[in-house]
């Protein structure tokens, strides 16, 4: 496993570094009760996604896979890590439309009250 890391450049050894500590760091971030529903379900997602390429980059490293049947299996991964960079920013404009939407009612049914005094 060590050769094969060895073997590996810097930069893909940074990048899987990262790629397990988004999924740590997504784990946590799901399963904090703090959060909206939407957005544990957008970091499990993630995290999920990441985890399975985690488990890849170590099935590679271990010498399991071969560079041709990495290749075919991260080729299906790489659409699925692409969701949660679409999903944020939908995310944040679904809550910012609702979210003005909520205190647009709220204000008018503060005036309608005032009115009616």
């Amino acid at each position: 496993m060590l050769d094969n890391l060895h073997q590996l450049s810097w930069a893909i050894r940074i990048f899987y570094l990262m790629v397990l500590a988004a999924c740590i760091a997504n784990i946590l971030m799901a399963t904090r009760k703090k959060f909206k529903p939407h957005w544990r379900i957008q970091f499990g997602y993630t995290a999920v996604t990441t985890a399975i390429f985690t488990v890849y980059v170590a099935l590679r490293l271990s010498g399991v896979l071969d560079r041709m049947d990495y290749a075919r299996a991260i080729v299906w991964l790489y659409p699925l890590l692409a969701f949660p960079f679409l999903m944020v920013p939908c995310l944040f404009h679904w809550e910012d439309k609702f979210y003005k939407k909520a205190l647009k009612a709220a204000i008018d049914k503060e005036l309608i009250e005032r009115d009616d005094r």
